[in-house]
């Protein structure tokens, strides 16, 4: 899922957005897709260390 979630990031920065309200919410999905892969890594490491 993280690959998933990094195009996501990519696609919203490299968008070429001139509404202001669209880049608004390019910026959360940016902010959010940056957060979930963050706790997706801490899972791996958790679900990896107690193996």
């Amino acid at each position: 899922m993280i690959p998933h979630h990094s195009i996501a990031i990519l696609t919203s920065e490299r968008a070429n957005i001139s509404d202001p309200r669209v880049q608004e919410l390019a910026n959360q999905i940016i902010e959010s897709q940056r957060e979930e892969i963050s706790e997706m890594k801490r899972l791996i490491e958790d679900l990896e260390a107690s193996q």
